[in-house]
């Protein structure tokens, strides 16, 4: 809720270019806001407390109208035409840069990244803007786009500042200098007031019946700590079947997944390794190697393509969840690491051990868009669904490929449906990438505890 305005809503105006960080190898854009407006009073890491500027927009049939303090223009998107976004696009605005280096980490969500904009036509009504002069013709712009649904987003707000101060310290005394300090150091006094306060709404609302957030990072940095994917093809003659093995829920339907940018679009099944860890503490749970065999899967109703999770063992309650709430894990994990992966899972009466070269690091592929997309939910066999947002580390990390030739892959008992694939991975990449990953586990338990009463 945001104070003088019930509705907890607000119109907001930013400008923004995209910028390179200092010394970044890659040519990877951040999205960074040169100027900002509410139409509520409001803060921002440059200039703190802001008062309300006019800020409205309001639309009348394909028309959108909007004035930004001085500024006002309109839309038109009769044509319908609806944008393909490019991913380079979408994953600049998970990292946004203020002008004095402070910095908002952002995790998106499929509202964002599958949403398709539509096409406009923008007609100057009058005023400007004091960034105008910089533009070769404000009156035609390059893109006029329009989200006409909602976008989510989880944001870590005002990053930075400690960083931007250590550098300070030691620049050249100047006027410019000694400002910049001292309005971070206005800036981080309203962080700490404000934070906590953000902290103990959530707290209350969660308390309300709000979903939790949880958010832990999967660690993919090559050789240190290697995360391995193997994936296994599914025969067409089996695909029906392997549905029915794996208990998967009506509404539902295995889908073909490419992993690499280069990867052929096969029904499969994947095997991952990776280690998992967790920003603070819980009981008994450490930081450890976690496994996780997975299918593609997608939503009759939404058409949203996701993670479908499987269980190898025999024994039904078997599950690799992150705290082993709603199961049991496997008795034994066992990762070695030298000139190889090595790694041994066992349970009561089941046993998968991999053992794989490591790999020369010249040699990569980029991940492909449509898997990406696929970490947005994570569908477990008793229908219950976990959200997920994730930010551009997950879209930017590299496969190192491995040659399937000389991958050892082996298995004692395990359950019926691993019958269905074939007996050794198609493909097989190390994960050059750490990420990290926002859900809200469990979050239809309410919706399907309904449907049981």
């Amino acid at each position: 809720e945001i104070e003088g305005d019930p509705s907890g809503e607000a119109t907001r105006f930013e400008y923004s270019v995209f910028v390179k960080k200092e010394g970044q190898e890659s040519d990877r854009p951040f999205y960074m806001v040169i100027e900002a407006g509410s139409s509520n009073a409001s803060i921002d890491p440059v200039y703190g407390e802001t008062p309300a500027k006019i800020s409205t927009i309001t639309r009348d049939g394909d028309v959108i109208s909007f004035q930004a303090d001085e500024f006002v223009a309109s839309i038109d998107i009769g044509e319908n035409t609806p944008l393909t976004v490019d991913p380079e696009w979408l994953y600049a605005n998970d990292f946004v840069f203020w002008g004095n280096g402070v910095y908002d980490k952002v995790f998106l969500d499929t509202s964002f990244t599958l949403q398709r904009p539509k096409k406009g036509v923008m007609t100057i009504e009058s005023g400007s803007f004091q960034w105008a002069t910089f533009l070769v013709d404000i009156n035609e712009p390059d893109y006029a786009d329009v989200y006409e649904d909602e976008n989510r987003f989880i944001v870590n707000p005002w990053n930075g500042i400690e960083e931007m101060q250590a550098r300070l310290s030691q620049a050249p005394p100047s006027n410019v200098v000694i400002d910049l300090i001292v309005s971070l150091g206005t800036i981080q006094a309203i962080k700490q007031g404000f934070v906590p306060a953000i902290a103990l709404g959530n707290a209350a609302a969660i308390a309300a019946g709000q979903q939790p957030l949880v958010d832990y990072t999967i660690l993919g940095d090559y050789p240190n700590n290697p995360k391995i994917m193997l994936n296994f093809k599914v025969s067409k003659n089996s695909i029906e079947e392997l549905a029915r093995a794996i208990n998967m829920p009506d509404g539902l339907e295995l889908v073909p997944m490419s992993v690499s940018e280069d990867s052929k679009s096969e029904i499969i099944v994947s095997l991952e390794v990776f280690l998992l860890t967790l920003p603070f503490e819980i009981e008994g749970f450490d930081d450890e190697f976690k496994v996780v065999w997975t299918t593609y899967v997608k939503n009759s109703e939404t058409n949203v393509v996701s993670l479908f999770d499987i269980f190898p063992f025999d024994t039904p309650q078997a599950m690799y969840d992150i705290g082993g709430i709603l199961e049991t894990a496997p008795e034994e994990i066992a990762v070695n690491t030298g000139t190889s992966l090595d790694v041994s899972i066992k349970d009561a009466d089941t046993e998968f051990y991999i053992s794989a070269p490591f790999v020369s690091t010249t040699v990569v592929k980029g991940i492909s868009p449509q898997w990406v997309n696929a970490h947005q939910q994570v569908y477990w066999n008793k229908n219950v669904v976990d959200q997920y947002h994730h930010n551009g580390d997950l879209y930017y990390a590299k496969l190192l490929p491995i040659d399937e030739k000389k991958v050892t892959f082996g298995r004692e008992g395990g359950a019926a449906w691993l019958d269905l694939i074939d007996e050794k991975p198609f493909e097989a990449f190390y994960f050059d990438g750490v990420c990290t990953f926002v859900t809200s586990p469990y979050d239809n338990l309410e919706e399907l505890y309904e449907g049981i009463e």
